[in-house]
């Protein structure tokens, strides 16, 4: 029987680390870990000893993370490479050359092999070969008991992924390279229902509005079971109708997020976002409508064509909507990042690794402080 660790590394700068399959950084509040945790939940079928170390979640140094390494001695230790933060991932292979446990590092996007550096090679594949681990939907639901150690005066975030992949392309998003698949929604509800905190709910997705039988399901099996939790997902405005608004309504779905990015259809057209400026305005209408919560992200650093102005107007003529405005950055496996010119300088970075970014990115800077100038 092997004994397993799952890790998620301590704070960096006070905030921690953010992991999931489209993006990852930095943040106020921990989230879960969810693929890793449902790793560590297909392990434990397989006979295995598995256990969970969030050392952000309990306040953790790397100094109390080697003493519990040490205590704990598991034979290997499987975390999430995240390309911004290379340095961490350092540290917790030194720890385990030291102590002799076998790191298995799990990549976020299939192209993150070539950007690996030593210890990471062997496991480039995902550390598939040596963990027997299933195909993405065919992974069992997450073990709730897994969350031993939790420090109770930090809030979890639940946040669940329900599907993989995306049907769309935009060029900023790791996602746009997989297939669209979304976990059947009987797996779905046994995470569900073993979940037992009461905060809302977040079902992580590219957009849940695409598959409309699914989302008839996944509301009936809510139902069903009597599960009145609140929760949020993600939307496409080029899919949001009046009927799916309804299913989200009736089964107690507070608030969507909704990637509009742009009101400039140049800037949609350059991202491959598939939607137009049309297609946007008629679904923040519809959500203000129905009175469904709507948070809508805004990217910026992507061409001068921006218009920041126009897009504070959207924001002003509805009121109804949390804008989330931000700089695009171009992360390792999207079309974005294997398509910037070699003379791109490497001028934004997250912990010590340089993410490139075109040269648009001290205008976008100028147009997040527009926004907080409007937001304060």
């Amino acid at each position: 029987m092997m004994k397993t660790l799952l890790f998620s590394p301590p704070k960096y700068n006070g905030s921690f680390i953010t992991v999931n399959d489209c993006c990852w950084g930095t943040g106020e509040v921990q989230v879960l870990q969810d693929r890793l945790l449902r790793i560590g939940s297909f392990l434990l079928t397989q006979g295995d000893e598995v256990a969970f170390l969030d050392a952000g979640m309990c306040g953790y140094s790397w100094v109390d993370v080697f003493r519990d390494l040490k205590k704990i001695k598991p034979d290997r230790l499987i975390f999430q490479v995240v390309p911004q933060f290379e340095s961490w991932q350092m540290i917790v292979a030194e720890m385990c050359s030291r102590l002799e446990i076998e790191p298995i590092p799990m990549g976020i996007t299939e192209d993150h092999e070539e950007h690996l550096t030593e210890p990471y090679e062997t496991y480039a594949d995902h550390g598939s070969y040596s963990l027997g681990l299933p195909s993405w939907d065919k992974m069992p639901p997450i073990d709730f008991n897994l969350f031993g150690g939790y420090d109770p005066t930090y809030k979890m975030t639940p946040v669940i992924q329900i599907s993989d992949g995306c049907p769309y392309a935009c060029v900023f998003c790791p996602w746009s390279k997989k297939d669209f698949k979304m976990l059947p929604v009987d797996t779905v509800f046994a995470n569900l229902r073993d979940y037992k905190e009461d905060a809302p709910m977040y079902l992580l997705t590219a957009q849940i509005t695409t598959n409309k039988t699914w989302l008839e399901r996944f509301c009936e099996r809510k139902k069903e079971f009597n599960l009145n939790f609140e929760w949020t997902t993600d939307i496409n405005a080029r899919e949001i109708d009046e009927d799916k608004i309804e299913l989200l309504k009736a089964s107690n779905c507070t608030k969507v997020v909704m990637g509009i990015e742009s009101t400039n259809q140049n800037i949609l057209d350059l991202i491959n976002k598939k939607i137009t400026v049309e297609d946007i305005l008629e679904a923040v209408v519809l959500c203000k409508k129905h009175n469904l919560g709507l948070t809508c992200s805004f990217l910026y650093n992507i061409d001068p064509s921006e218009d920041v102005d126009k897009d504070i107007l959207l924001y002003k003529a509805h009121k109804s909507f949390a804008p989330s405005p931000g700089i695009v950055k171009a992360y390792v496996g999207t079309k974005m990042y294997d398509e910037l010119p070699e003379e791109h300088e490497l001028i934004m970075s997250m912990g010590t690794n340089p993410i490139p970014v075109n040269p648009y990115l001290k205008s976008a800077i100028k147009k997040l402080k527009k926004w907080e100038s409007v937001l304060k």
